[in-house]
């Protein structure tokens, strides 16, 4: 079993309004995109940014129920991927010792994880076939589409560096305000990089 750490959100080429999760082998250096849909995306951009929403999500019911009867998490599997879906398990446990495998969906499981604080896994045969399988895919949704030389321009080539240095001025008051109107907004990918900047002030 190979241990997978989220990484970063951003948006995929296709279908819309669709993003990809990254998970990264947290001792390797092998990266796996899955596709979620906007309502998973901003559940665990707001996980990943430690903001809190007003009133429970579903997420927080599932937490607090199994809390309620005295069940554990251990961790997520991902144990299959099928017809281009990816099949998880959340691994529970009772107070009696009896496992629970919870079927559930992989993005639902990656907030649960988060959550909960608990590894995320996945069998290495399916990591490594899919990776095999996909190798075209997988490069188009981590790198950045190369733009066409004639649509080159001074703004396209520093954009990247001109956030950051905009987000180095903010205070961590306005990178928070900042970060949370981009997740409402639905701007995952601002909001990773806001987070990101949150995060380096803190280290």
């Amino acid at each position: 079993m190979v241990e997978l750490e989220v990484s970063d959100i951003r948006n995929a080429q296709s279908p819309s309004e669709a993003f990809a999760l990254v998970l990264t082998e947290r001792q390797g250096d092998r990266v796996l995109p899955i596709v979620i849909g906007m309502n998973e995306a901003r559940a665990i951009v707001l996980e990943m940014s430690k903001m809190k929403p007003k009133r429970p999500t579903s997420h927080d019911l599932f937490l607090q129920l199994s809390d309620a009867c005295n069940i554990v998490a251990e961790n997520v599997e991902i144990h299959k991927f099928e017809e281009g879906i990816f099949y998880a398990n959340i691994n529970m446990r009772r107070e009696n010792g009896e496992l629970l495998v919870i079927d559930s969906r992989t993005s639902d499981a990656v907030v649960l994880a988060l959550k909960w604080h608990i590894p995320i896994y996945i069998h290495e045969d399916i990591l490594d076939n899919y990776l095999s399988d996909n190798i075209d895919e997988v490069k188009n949704l981590m790198e950045n589409e190369e733009p066409e030389e004639d649509d080159i321009n001074l703004s396209d080539e520093n954009y990247d560096k001109y956030i950051s240095a905009k987000l180095e001025e903010m205070s961590m008051e306005e990178l928070e305000h900042l970060l949370e109107g981009a997740v409402e907004c639905e701007d995952f990918e601002m909001a990773s990089k806001i987070h990101e900047e949150i995060e380096k002030r803190k280290a």
